[in-house]
């Protein structure tokens, strides 16, 4: 039997991709599952979504943001995506995944979240529970993390919040939430900028639980 595989899109103008894919490839063996990665949105099989077990997203959609307002996502690409999710593939979208897409478009309808502003500095935020009885939070350990953290509008009404950012100066935001979709499952979370935060053991763990929960694997 062939193994199961997820499909990865990393990597943008302000981030390079190397340190997702490394922590993605950990996790991947950690939960003895293929990995394919793509930097490049041409080369990642659209058509074929339906061979994989989940969809992480980790790629704004802002093509050279210095230069031009310009994005790479169609409408085809994020219906594409949603039809995925509803079809019952899990959806994770990570990071900068949740940057620059409008807030009318399909994609914004699964993910039912997007990035609003971060902070110049990268503070030290604590990292709260907010639901941690749901299956995608379980086992959580408070820790806390020096990020380029997001602040990010999140449809409470149509998701679970999970865990929440602290900081006694910039305040709070949602930083994991999870939902179905159709016959698909959606996990997200906002931190993941520097290679020591993807490095770290409160990341990894948190990660590993919500795709575990995507992924349906308990």
């Amino acid at each position: 039997m062939a193994p199961q595989k997820i499909v990865a899109l990393v990597g943008d103008y302000y981030h390079r991709p190397e340190g997702m894919a490394e922590a993605l490839g950990r996790l991947s063996d950690s939960l003895d599952v293929g990995l394919d990665v793509f930097t490049d949105t041409g080369a990642l099989p659209w058509g074929s979504l339906a061979g994989y077990r989940a969809l992480i997203m980790a790629k704004e959609n802002r093509v050279a943001p210095a230069e031009s307002d310009a994005v790479w996502a169609t409408p085809a690409h994020e219906s594409a995506i949603a039809e995925y999710a509803a079809a019952g593939g899990a959806v994770v979208a990570l990071h900068n995944g949740l940057a620059s897409f409008g807030e009318t478009g399909a994609y914004f309808a699964t993910v039912r979240g997007s990035f609003q502003f971060h902070p110049r500095e990268h503070p030290r935020f604590a990292v709260r529970a907010m639901a941690a009885d749901h299956p995608a939070a379980a086992g959580f350990q408070p820790f806390d993390l020096t990020d380029e953290m997001y602040f990010v509008h999140v449809e409470a009404s149509r998701t679970t919040r999970l865990l929440e950012v602290v900081h006694p100066d910039y305040g709070s935001s949602c930083a994991a939430w999870a939902h179905e979709t159709g016959r698909g499952r959606v996990f997200c979370f906002t931190p993941g900028h520097t290679v020591e935060v993807l490095g770290s053991p409160g990341y990894r763990a948190t990660l590993e639980t919500g795709l575990r929960w995507a992924l349906r694997l308990g």
